[in-house]
């Protein structure tokens, strides 16, 4: 899915280990003394991050027993994750691997929902999550939305032409835009051209200019009708995406209006999902 290195993971285990645990070699706690520890759901939970939570068990020097792939959708109180060895490795990893699924998880959760919900209403609808990850976090948010069974918009300014507002100040415009859109195709020939539009206006006359997606800013349901009603009467290829306040209160409506690509931010803000972890003696 989505590839950590082993430096991204040493570089994990280094922020919290920078050199020993001081309160297991205070307590005496060490490696001759054999332990298990569990990773559970407090609720239902879409599951994401197990294979790193492995590979680091991994590292240091554990043996996973039981995992569960990213993906997977339980109910609350299953056991999804086990691993054993000594004492002192499994507090290390405690934290380590409880924090890395939460986050990741609570990420997957709530995009599988935004899906769920757009999905029953129109099966070809698509929740396609924005670059607005936190800082430094991006390789495992993109796995969670993965996980979630969304897709992401665009994973950075080299993979794809998105024009805002900001951009079409520089270049006359919607109508300076247009006149220019044979050349900016003719230079990107595998690239689609998407146009982030504020108005109803603007939104149908570059659907009629032949641009390929149409991105509508915080545009109401009937604005969102009108705009995809036009570009089915007049048989234009033409994908509307709909962007801003994307969220389970309104992506149903979207769903049932005809847009086929959901923008959102939504998966990325929320708590992180609640694991149970418990470590144990053997």
């Amino acid at each position: 899915m989505i590839y950590f290195s082993e430096s991204d993971l040493d570089r994990y285990i280094e922020e919290d280990i920078p050199y020993a645990d001081l309160t297991t070699f205070s307590l005496g706690l060490s490696n001759s003394q054999q332990a298990k520890i569990s990773y559970s759901t407090r609720e239902t939970t879409t599951i994401c991050g197990t294979e790193e939570v492995e590979r680091l068990c991994l590292k240091l020097g554990l043996q996973v027993i039981k995992t569960t792939p990213s993906g997977t959708t339980l109910e609350k109180d299953i056991c999804f994750f086990q691993a054993q060895g000594g004492a002192d490795v499994i507090h290390k990893i405690w934290r380590l691997g409880n924090i890395w699924l939460e986050y990741a998880s609570g990420i997957a959760t709530r995009t599988k929902q935004l899906v769920d919900l757009a999905k029953n209403i129109n099966p070809k609808a698509n929740v396609v999550t924005t670059r607005k990850n936190m800082p430094f976090t991006k390789k495992l948010s993109i796995k969670a939305v993965l996980a979630g069974g969304g897709l992401p918009h665009r994973l950075g300014l080299s993979e794809t032409i998105l024009v805002f507002n900001e951009h079409l100040k520089f270049i006359g415009g919607v109508d300076g835009f247009i006149s220019n859109l044979s050349q900016i195709k003719q230079k990107n020939p595998e690239k689609k051209i998407t146009v982030e539009v504020h108005t109803l206006n603007d939104a149908l006359k570059l659907a009629k200019a032949g641009v390929d997606i149409l991105q509508l800013d915080k545009f109401s349901i009937q604005d969102t009708k009108k705009v995809i009603s036009e570009i089915q009467k007049n048989n234009l290829p033409c994908k509307v995406a709909i962007a801003g306040g994307i969220n389970p209160s309104n992506v149903e409506e979207y769903a049932k209006a005809g847009v086929v690509l959901m923008v959102t931010s939504w998966p990325y803000f929320g708590k992180p999902a609640d694991i149970k972890s418990l470590i144990e003696p053997i």
